[in-house]
């Protein structure tokens, strides 16, 4: 056995494996000789069935298997003796249909690319200048918040034809050129007000749809340039898919929705807010202005992290093999799913190298995610996805940390909230570097500029 290795690229290496028959010929004598005395055939008595029956049964399946083994062993051992820092895993490169025939032993050439870890030139925090912008709470935002939950408590019924603040629930799905949807496009069940549409053509549009039908838009053009609003609100997408707002949606009806409001009366407050917790509008209106205080810091907060990590991605020095995380990225995909367009293959390369860079900081800085941040990370989690507050546990905490325990014994939930953990670690320990200012915004700076 031997193997050989060549460049591709930049940190794109293929690796040749020959096996020859005196490597596992023998090999594959042994396991068919132990399959004998396993195995039940008619006409011979269990533990006694002839190698050569076995050879003639289960002879090219048993190669298979001692072929990928020996491949599979060669390749891990020449990783680690020639100290390569790989990522993803070894994927198939032209190696064909190759005769199998246990009777005919021949030689065997197997070609295979893989990855490596990029070297980085990661950029000097302290030469690097953030704003962190806080909204400056008004009445008219309070005034805005009271009229939202009037709504949301109100009476709904279906009227015949949309009026401004009625809501529009259906769904956008993601066209391509033939204003078609797109087969790997995004899909988004949302609702909102007529009164949130900026185009007043398109809003008389909307107005005149029937349940079930549709209009094109461009979200930007038609709900302005709150992406707040348009990744997380009505398409529920990350930041890194922030590409596909330039592309054309169209949106189905499928439900109108009017409310009459909700009066303002103690019924309301304790409805809104617990029983005998509010009992004045003034006291209600101090309330939403501390919730409203504490929701714009978050989403400061979460602006913030996302400058940072923009930053990192833009201002790193790192050629990535690209062809190999390409085809990696499509090998992982799922049986149904088309293979990557060049629009998604961008984003999913941002989310690579943030990734890489991520890695990198971590290690350099001695960055760790301890099992204490784990669990409130988990508690976090439990507590959005039920919609309740921490308290709704106080007289029975255990049942809240089986909940907790339930999450992280998932494996792949596990690292999901590990790796959002230290995402946060590193962009902190980043920003505990740089130069940070702080500013106080109106709300129309804070949302579109």
């Amino acid at each position: 056995m031997r193997i050989t290795h060549q460049p591709l690229g930049a940190h794109h290496l293929k690796l040749t494996v020959w096996i020859d028959p005196p490597d596992y010929l023998p090999k594959v004598e042994n396991e068919l000789r132990s399959l004998s005395k396993k195995i039940s055939v008619p006409g011979f008595r269990p533990g006694k069935v002839p190698v050569a029956i076995t050879r003639k049964l289960y002879g090219n399946s048993v190669l298979v298997e001692t072929l990928n083994r020996l491949v599979s062993e060669q390749i891990s051992a020449f990783l680690k003796h020639q100290q390569l820092d790989v990522f993803g895993e070894p994927l198939p490169l032209n190696n064909g249909e190759q005769a199998i025939n246990i009777e005919a032993p021949i030689a065997y050439v197997f070609d295979f690319e893989i990855g490596l870890r990029p070297s980085m030139q990661l950029p000097d925090p302290g030469q690097a200048t953030f704003v962190r912008k806080h909204i400056q709470i008004t009445q008219a935002m309070v005034d805005r918040e009271v009229e939202r939950l009037r709504q949301r408590y109100g009476r709904r019924i279906r009227p015949d034809q949309a009026e401004p603040t009625d809501v529009l629930v259906g769904i956008f799905e993601e066209l391509d050129d033939s204003s078609q949807p797109r087969p790997d496009g995004v899909r988004s069940s949302a609702s909102f007000r007529l009164q949130d549409v900026k185009d007043p053509q398109l809003a008389q549009s909307l107005a005149a749809l029937q349940v079930n039908e549709s209009v094109t838009l461009y979200l930007p053009s038609a709900f302005g340039a709150d992406r707040e609003f348009l990744l997380h609100r009505l398409l529920q997408l990350d930041h890194e898919q922030e590409a596909v707002l330039e592309r054309p949606f169209r949106f189905t009806l499928s439900d109108l929705i009017r409310i009459e409001k909700a009066e303002l009366n103690q019924d309301f407050f304790d409805r809104v807010f617990g029983q005998g917790r509010v009992t004045s509008i003034e006291q209600m209106r101090e309330l939403l202005r501390a919730d409203l205080e504490k929701d714009f810091a978050e989403t400061t907060q979460s602006r913030l992290q996302a400058d940072v990590r923009d930053f990192l991605i833009e201002h790193t020095g790192m050629e990535l093999p690209e062809a190999y995380i390409r085809r990696l990225l499509n090998e992982r995909r799922q049986a149904e799913e088309p293979a990557l367009s060049d629009e998604h293959f961008a984003v999913a390369l941002r989310q690579v190298k943030w990734e890489f860079i991520m890695s990198e900081l971590a290690h350099r800085h001695q960055l760790q995610v301890s099992e204490d941040e784990l669990q409130l990370e988990a508690r976090r989690e439990v507590l959005q996805y039920l919609g309740i507050p921490a308290d709704y546990f106080v007289s029975e905490p255990e049942r809240l940390q089986r909940l907790i325990d339930s999450v992280l014994s998932r494996k792949e939930t596990r690292q999901r909230l590990h790796t959002r953990c230290l995402n946060r670690k590193v962009i902190e320990w980043f920003l505990q570097q740089a130069s940070v200012a702080d500013q106080l915004v109106a709300e129309e700076e804070f949302f579109y500029h």
